[in-house]
């Protein structure tokens, strides 16, 4: 027998009844969710199953005309007046129902006084309209909730607009915090987690202005719903603002104080997220779509505002205080919030399939005609959706006939012709806005910063142009202290306002649909310090392009990343023709990708560079792949994978020589021999005639490699490379051309029968010859040899100097004469300054020689900025200051580098500027002793034996680096108790005359420089040589070069450092700690100035350091034992022993002169006895 249960307690029964409701609620909504989830996919099969072609067209009743002026009027004031309840009743009074599905269905637009009452009653008017089409199927009928009850007259409610249409958002929408907004309203956190403290701040000036409109503006506001009246002041009140937008006042709650307790100023907020644009056009569109677009009205205003936040939000108009219910146009997140809930829509309908592009509260759908489901259907949908959604549209916006070419954004697009276009209405404001600016000397601030902005806004049409070419209208931006003030315009600023006024329609048009082929060209460029070079890759063919900068271009007076951007225009130029041929065979734009080892280059092409002289280049490139229809991609790669372009940009040419122009013009003015119409072997810098063959691709040339070309029917100038003189004989024999050609006296070669063939004087087709003087210009070395100073130039810079037939080679003695007047260190610093100089003149289009006192204002103002962003010193200005000076008076103008004001401007950067660098610390015994006990002698490598020897010889000599380097055994000259070193040249002797110097032996002493030279002569076998003493070590092992200046500084720094010295010593540290010894031992003034070779007092007291005292110690033996007690004193070099003076009263010296080098790029042997240059001119008569 079966036990009976126990009765269930109360507590007990109860859980047992809620778990049984809680099951059944389950399983109901488990089977509601089932039944809608299978009837929503019956509906999406039936759509996609659904056949287009018997679907009815869109039904468009005849239109009656629209009312007129009087019926208008009439309509407006009953509304007004409220006799008639809705628009619905104004229509039938009119007859003109059917006009408004007209407007739906076709995008026409009434008058505005037609516009402004339809739009109020927007919300009655279209459910009823919507549902009159009988002509589609029951099955593409939408759900829709119950309708709002409707607003008052005029006044469309807001307020709860989303939360009221909840079921429909629980439908579509999947994000907790979409649903939670529109349940609850928006709410935040406060960035220091806590609300601000109460804060409150007048409205701004221009509301007094405009009150009428802001009284209306706030009562519609509040009619809508958006705000409501408080009767205590809110903890923020906000000021109100007025702003004009095209003709019409708009007022804006300035919410900057709420704005920045949201997200601080400097903050990695959190809201961040990208809007959809006109960017995403490629992607949405497609050729031959059909398009229409829906704009939302009041749009962040149908987002509530949670009621906690409400206070935040307030403002105070005409004695009364307001807050925000809804989400407010100027607060910082607003744009995040309503574009996440949007983006709940958007991907409603693309999970349909449909295409649209979204910006806030604009929208554009496209439907192509071949489409599945037709343009009338989607259409009808999406306004269906928007509805049940709780959105109100906007009418004078909408534009619904299906159209390829529809604005959108401010931008035409053009489905059928593939353009995007700035629309008229904003190409008119940019042109009115840029002629204010034009045509005012000294334009505001917020007038310079609107046009750049509306530039900026339009770049997805005018490309890269809109940064390049408006730099230095930027850098005149930033000199405003405030938007409201005035300032001048520029001479680049100008001129961008000017290629803006003649050139925007060029521009103002770009596909939508860009060929996305493959690359057609590849493009590697590099610069060096002298040169560029680079490669491209062409449909598999290799093409290679290489040059030399101009002396103005080079290092170090040009940045690398300028010489990085000449290159890569150096190479476009270069490789211009086969780009050509490419970009002519097709319409399509051709596709480019240059690769570059320079990052910062990268991001110069796409914005612009605030660098006048870079963004000039970017602007050259830029206009060169316009004019050649090029689609330019700059891509960073390692420099290991641009090796070919780096050799390339190194190059040297042995054979990039030339025929002194002076004897060049001699043969071409000569009727017998010229004129000549192309120079056979050549390149970009050194060629006699306008065309040329050069060995690679450069800007200019005619072709590349020269025996390609067919010379025939030209004079041609050839100066071939030697090895190459019989290919050039028999090519010249080939092509029957007539030639004049330089060739050496050379009887040995395999190619001199040629040219006397069976012991004859000549052969056949040389018609004349003659032999060329032996002269040491007769030929000048390529660039990167040759000695080319700014100075060498006067003879285009001063027409005083112009000179022409017989007078011309006598200018030639007078020019150098001109330039030697300065020491050869003294011509390459002040080439390097004139370089620079040159190069802002030639920017700006300004006269370099003669200039005027403004060029040089201006010029001296872009060194004070660049000195200013480096922290450099006043050094910058002095240096270009010298070298202008010097350059004018050489040419004999007076330098207005002498004007007062250039003196007060240089007086004043020396306030303004860094402090010069604190000179080199100097050397002492004691430093020189431990030197000396750690690395010299024969246990130590050579190679640090001969870097302390070189310390000791500097520091008792005062020898500069440069001096050093000069010295090569056959100068030094030994005994047992001193040696003597003759230097042939220094910086201070600028005439040559050469100088001996003595060294007395310290018999002893670690550091002696005549123990340590004589032990450096007999290990490194220098004795009987002339190589360097000196010398620079590869590997371990010493060479017959020189040692550098940055091997000697860096392998001094190790030294140093090696015995606890910091980064104050140097490779001057040697002449520094000599001279500061001197001074402070009892030898004469006169003597250690001599010793050190100084033209003037005060350079040499410059390098006495300050731990010499006023009152010097009077004996050696005082100032060694100041240095280092445990050293003996004497004997000392710096103590003259009486029978060896180390400072006579008068220093021996000898005149030296140094037989000039031969240029490794000229062939030696156009200077050897017996094969003297000669000059053949040959005409086949054969």
């Amino acid at each position: 027998m079966a036990p009976t249960p126990k009765p269930l307690s109360a507590a007990q029964q109860k859980r047992a009844d809620a778990a049984a409701a809680k099951a059944a609620e389950a399983a109901a909504a488990e089977a509601a969710a089932a039944a809608e989830k299978e009837a929503a996919e019956k509906e999406e099969s039936e759509i996609l199953m659904f056949d287009p072609i018997p679907l009815p067209a869109l039904p468009v009743a005849m239109r009656r005309e629209l009312p007129s002026d009087a019926e208008i009027v009439q309509l407006d004031s009953l509304v007004k007046r409220a006799e008639l309840r809705s628009l619905g009743e104004a229509y039938t009074a009119l007859g003109t129902a059917q006009q408004v599905t007209n407007m739906l269905t076709t995008g026409d637009h009434p008058p505005e006084a037609f516009q402004e009452t339809l739009s109020a009653q927007l919300a009655i008017e279209l459910p009823a309209l919507l549902e009159d089409e009988p002509d589609f199927p029951a099955e593409f009928s939408h759900p829709s909730d119950q309708p709002l009850p409707p607003p008052p007259p005029g006044n469309p409610q807001l307020n709860h607009a989303l939360r009221n249409k909840l079921p429909f958002w629980q439908k579509v929408c999947r994000s907790k915090t979409v649903l939670h907004w529109i349940e609850h309203g928006v709410a935040w956190t406060w960035a220091s987690e806590a609300p601000p403290e109460p804060w409150s701040e007048p409205n701004h000036p221009p509301t007094a202005e405009h009150a009428e409109f802001v009284s209306s503006a706030v009562a519609a506001l509040l009619l809508s719903g958006a705000i409501t009246p408080v009767a205590e002041g809110p903890t923020i009140v906000s000021p109100l603002n007025v702003i004009p937008r095209r003709g019409k006042n708009r007022l804006i709650v300035d919410l900057r104080h709420v704005n920045k307790h949201i997200i601080p100023d400097k903050a990695d907020h959190p809201y961040k997220f990208r809007f959809e644009g006109v960017a995403d056009a490629p992607t949405v569109l497609q050729p031959g779509d059909q398009m229409f677009t829906v704009d939302l009205e009041s749009a962040y205003h149908h987002i509530d505002i949670h009621p906690a936040f409400w206070q935040f939000l307030g403002f105070y108009w005409q004695g009364q205080y307001y807050v925000f219910r809804s989400l407010p146009f100027g607060l910082c997140i607003a744009p995040w919030v309503f574009t996440k809930v949007t983006r709940v829509l958007v991907q409603h309908w693309r999970s349909r399939g449909w295409r649209l592009l979204h910006y806030l509260d604009d929208f554009l759908f496209a439907i192509h005609p071949s489409a599945l489901i037709p343009f009338g259907l989607v259409q009808r949908r999406v306004l269906r959706d928007i509805q049940d959604a709780g959105f109100s549209l906007s009418i004078p916006k909408l534009k619904l006939a299906p159209a390829v070419v529809q604005q959108f954004l401010g931008f035409v697009f053009n489905t059928q012709w593939n353009t995007i276009q700035v629309s008229p209405v904003r190409v008119t404001e940019f042109m009115s806005q840029l002629a204010i600016v034009q045509h005012k000397k000294a334009p505001r601030g917020s007038e310079l910063a609107r046009l750049l902005g509306q530039l900026a806004s339009m770049t997805v049409v005018l490309g890269t142009a809109t940064r390049a070419y408006t730099r230095a209208c930027y850098v005149l931006l930033s000199n405003y202290r405030d938007l409201s003030h005035h300032w001048r315009h520029t001479v680049d600023s100008r001129a961008e306002l000017e290629f803006w006024s003649r050139r925007f329609h060029e521009f103002n048009s770009t596909p939508i649909w860009r060929s996305t082929s493959v690359t057609t060209m590849e493009i590697f460029s590099d610069a060096s310090d002298f040169g560029w070079g680079g490669h491209g890759l062409l449909r598999g063919d290799e093409l290679e392009a290489q040059g030399y900068f101009e002396p103005w271009e080079q290092g170090p007076a040009t940045s690398s990343t300028l010489r990085e951007t000449f290159a890569l225009d150096r190479v476009f130029t270069s490789l211009a023709r086969a780009l050509r041929c490419v970009a002519s065979s097709s319409t399509s734009p051709t596709a480019v990708r240059a690769y570059v080892d320079n990052l910062g280059l990268t991001y110069i092409m796409l914005k612009g560079s605030r660098v006048p002289a870079i963004n000039f280049v970017v602007k050259q490139i830029f206009e060169f792949c316009w004019q050649h229809n090029i689609e330019l991609t700059v891509q960073w790669v390692p420099r290991c994978l641009n090796e070919r372009a780096d050799i390339l940009s190194k190059l040297h040419d042995g054979d990039d020589w030339m025929l002194n122009p002076k004897f060049f013009h001699i043969f071409d003015s000569h009727p017998e021999w010229g004129p000549h119409t192309v120079d056979i072997f050549a390149s970009e810098l050194n060629h006699h005639c306008d065309q040329f063959y050069s060995l690679y691709h450069c800007p200019s040339t005619s072709g590349v490699d020269a025996f390609a070309h067919n010379w025939a029917g030209e004079n041609c100038w050839i100066n071939p490379p030697f090895g190459a003189i019989g290919k050039v004989i028999r090519h010249l024999r080939q092509c029957k051309a007539v030639a004049t050609m330089i060739c050496p006296q050379w009887p040995g070669r395999p190619w001199w029968p040629l040219l006397q063939p069976d012991g004859k004087p000549w052969a056949s087709f040389v018609v004349n010859h003659c032999e060329l003087p032996t002269v040491p210009d007769l030929f000048l070395p390529g660039p990167k040899h040759s000695n080319k100073h700014a100075t060498a130039q006067l003879a285009h810079l001063v027409p005083q100097l112009a000179a022409n037939g017989s007078l011309a080679p006598l200018l030639e003695p007078v020019l150098k004469a001109l330039i030697h007047s300065r020491a050869f260190s003294s011509q390459t610093k002040y080439d390097n300054h004139l370089r620079g100089y040159f190069a802002f003149c030639s920017l700006h289009k300004l006269s370099a020689v003669p200039a005027d006192l403004r060029t040089v204002v201006f010029y001296f103002g872009s060194l004070l900025q660049r000195a200013e962003a480096k922290n450099q010193t006043v050094s910058v200005l002095t240096g270009p200051r010298d070298a202008i000076s010097t350059l004018h008076q050489l040419c004999g103008y007076e330098s207005p580098t002498q004007h007062f004001l250039i003196k007060q401007l240089l007086q004043g950067a020396q306030r303004l500027l860094k402090t010069p660098k604190r000179k080199r610390s100097p050397l002492t015994l004691r430093h020189l002793t431990e030197l000396a006990s750690r690395f010299s002698g024969p246990s130590v490598s050579l190679q640090k034996h001969m870097l302390v020897t070189a310390m000791s010889i500097g520091f008792f000599g005062f020898f500069r680096y440069s001096d050093l380097a000069a010295i090569t055994a056959n100068h030094v000259s030994m005994s047992q108790r001193k040696i003597t070193i003759f230097l042939p040249y220094s910086k201070t002797d600028q005439l040559h005359r050469g100088a001996s110097i003595s060294f007395s032996a310290c018999p002893g002493k670690l550091y002696c420089p005549v123990s340590l030279l004589t032990q450096l002569f007999a290990r490194a076998g220098l004795r009987g040589t002339r190589r360097p003493v000196f010398m620079r070590f590869d590997h371990s092992l010493p060479t017959e070069i020189a040692i550098d200046y940055n091997r000697c500084h860096k392998q001094f720094k190790e030294l140093f450092h090696a015995i606890g010295l910091d980064d104050t010593y140097g490779t001057h540290s040697l002449r520094v700690g000599g001279a500061t010894l001197a001074a402070s031992i009892n030898i004469a003034e006169a003597q250690w100035m001599a010793h050190g070779r100084w033209l003037s007092t005060s350079a040499a007291r410059g390098y006495v350091h300050q731990i010499a005292s006023a009152e010097h110690v009077p004996t050696a033996l005082a100032a060694a034992e100041a240095e280092e007690p445990s050293i003996d004193p004497s004997p000392n070099p710096l103590l003259a022993e009486p029978m060896v003076p180390l400072l006579p009263p008068v220093v021996a010296r000898r005149r030296y002169r140094r037989a000039t080098p031969t240029p490794r790029s000229v062939p030696t042997v156009i200077h050897r006895p017996g094969r003297r240059p000669i000059t053949i001119s040959s005409r086949l008569l054969d």
